[in-house]
Parts: structure tokens; C-alpha cells; sequence
């Protein structure tokens, strides 16, 4: 593995850390509280926001067992199939394209909905109503991860009494504490990760497969990996295999990405389908968290394969 790279991986983890504790103010959070604890929630979202806006979904759904759940929509979705006929509900927009801004406000302005944005973008000289400037650095992974820390821990804070448990008190000092498990993560899943590299570096094709949760962290990683490289990178939803057992195929390989809830439909994959080519990516901590676990693998999976990328294109142009 390269240290140099998990040693950054963790300064950056700790100086998101230290913004959560240090910049964002108690009325800020106050705000976002009050939205996501209620009722008829449509969470939205900009394709950079994605991980963050999963993971809040996901959160809420699961441990929230009394509420209806939440909705999860792209803004795009939100703007042309629900905003112009759906009434009475709340709206969480998370966002990191300045542009939706605008966009935004007149549907609050035609609607009169009861909306808070997120972003770390506000143009300068412009002031919106119910938009809450949030930046945790100056990288998209220092702002998913930060927005995903944030707003997961703040969703464990909305929950009533009667269903705080156990697992709820330990999953709010885990996802407030990331940084004193990146070299442990890093150290247990080594393997599995530089096998991953190596064989896109190779030129194998990789696909992974992952239960949906999982899968949004995967699928924006996809989109992010060199123009180059990622035609050897495919996703699937865990799901599918139960339609159809994928094809053994020579230079594929096959990553699992699941937690212990997915024990089973990794066994159905790996010997009712007889794939021998699989690599099981077993995140083996509670399904809330596992998505931030999996940002810091991909994060460093992304980096990695960027220094290939750049230092094949550098050989390229000395030739």
C-alpha cells in the first residue's frame, strides 16, 4: 500500500474532525435537526452530494423505525417529477453546484415549502433564505466526508427515547471518531484493495457488486476514476444475482462489497453461482457506518489509480 497515502487519507479525516467540533454553530444544526425529524421528508441532492445524502437516508430509515421514511431523489428528479404536483412536505437539498441555488429558491418562493439547503458553494454577493453554508475543506472527499459525519450523527440526535438503543449510542461515538480507525481499515483490507489496483493497472476488468446502501458510495467513485481507467470498472446491484448469476468471465473479477447482513447472498453468489474469481469485500462493522468506512477505501482506491493514470500519461508524452 502506499503510507504516504493513507498518512493524507487520515490528516484530512482529522481536519474534518476538528471543523465538525470547531466551525459549525449550534443554530446551524439546530436547523438541520428540525428538518430531518419530520415527517413527509424528501431528501434531494446534487450527483457530487450523493454519498452524503444516501447515508442520511439510510440512517433515518433504519434506525427511525417509528417515522414514515424519508424520500431520496436527485435534484434533477425532484425538479421536474416532484416539485410541480407533490404539496405539504419538507425538503433537505444538499448540494455542491452553486447553479441549483437559484433554482431552488423560486420553487420555495412558488411553493412556500418548509426547505433547508446545504452547500458549501453561495456565490458571493448573493443571499438566499434557509441555505446553511457548510465546508469542511477544500476536496469533494473532505466535504462528503464531512457532510456524511455531520449529518449522520446529527440524524442519531433526532431519534426519540423510546428507540434510542444501544447500537444507536454506539453508532453516534463511531461516526463522530473516523479517525482513529483509518490505519487499522487501511491494515485489515490492504489485500483486497492493491488486488483491486493491480488488476485494473493490469488491464483486468473489475466489477463490483454491492447492496445499494454500499452502492452510491461505489457508483460516484466510478464516475470519478481517470478517463482512462475506467472503462475497466463496472457496478452492480447486489440484487441481481438472485435474477441471474453472473457469467464467469477470464480477466474479470468479481468485489463483493457488504457487510454480515449480506452473509447469505454472498454464499449464493460465490457457490450457488460458482464464481471462483471473487474477492469479498466485507466491511465488517454495523450497515450505518459501513458507507463511511467504504468512502475512505475508494478514496484511496481513486487516488491511487490517479498517480497510475497521470504517470502513464507523463511516459506517454517523454516517448
Amino acid at each position: 500500500m502506499k503510507y504516504d497515502i493513507i498518512k493524507e487519507i487520515k490528516r484530512e479525516v482529522i481536519e474534518v474532525e476538528r471543523k465538525l467540533k470547531e466551525v459549525v454553530t449550534v443554530e446551524e444544526a439546530g436547523k438541520v435537526k428540525d428538518i430531518i425529524s419530520k415527517n413527509n421528508l424528501i431528501i434531494t441532492y446534487s450527483y457530487l452530494r450523493k454519498i452524503p445524502s444516501s447515508i442520511l437516508y439510510w440512517t433515518l430509515t433504519t434506525l427511525n423505525i417509528e417515522k414514515h421514511h424519508p424520500t431520496l431523489l436527485d435534484l434533477t428528479s425532484f425538479l421536474t417529477h416532484v416539485a410541480p404536483y407533490r404539496r405539504n412536505y419538507n425538503l433537505l437539498a444538499i448540494t455542491s453546484n452553486p447553479n441549483s441555488l437559484k433554482r431552488l429558491y423560486d420553487i420555495y418562493k412558488l411553493l412556500n415549502i418548509n426547505m433547508l439547503v446545504l452547500s458549501e458553494n453561495i456565490p458571493k454577493g448573493v443571499k438566499y433564505p434557509n441555505v446553511v453554508k457548510l465546508n469542511f475543506g477544500s476536496s469533494l472527499f473532505e466535504n462528503n466526508l464531512g457532510y456524511a459525519m455531520y449529518l449522520s450523527s446529527l440524524a442519531i440526535e433526532t431519534l426519540p427515547e423510546n428507540v434510542v438503543t444501544r447500537r444507536s449510542s454506539r453508532l453516534y461515538g463511531e461516526v463522530k471518531d473516523m479517525a482513529s480507525i483509518v490505519y487499522s481499515l487501511f491494515d485489515k483490507y490492504r489485500n483486497i484493495i492493491d488486488n483491486i489496483i493491480a488488476k485494473v493497472v493490469k488491464g483486468e476488468h473489475v466489477a463490483f457488486i454491492a447492496p445499494g446502501y454500499l452502492k452510491d458510495i461505489i457508483d460516484t467513485y466510478l464516475y470519478l476514476i481517470p478517463y482512462d481507467l475506467r472503462d475497466k470498472l463496472h457496478s452492480y446491484g447486489l440484487s441481481v444475482i438472485f435474477e441471474e448469476c453472473p457469467q464467469p468471465r477470464t480477466k474479470l473479477t468479481y468485489v463483493v462489497c457488504r457487510t454480515g447482513v449480506e452473509e447469505l447472498s454472498y454464499r449464493y453468489l460465490k457457490f450457488t453461482c460458482n464464481i471462483e474469481n471473487v474477492l469479498d469485500l466485507n466491511i465488517n462493522v454495523d450497515p450505518i457506518s459501513a458507507p463511511i468506512y467504504l468512502l475512505l477505501l475508494m478514496e484511496y482506491v481513486l487516488r491511487c489509480l490517479n498517480t497510475v493514470s497521470q504517470d502513464s500519461h507523463n511516459y506517454s508524452q517523454d516517448a
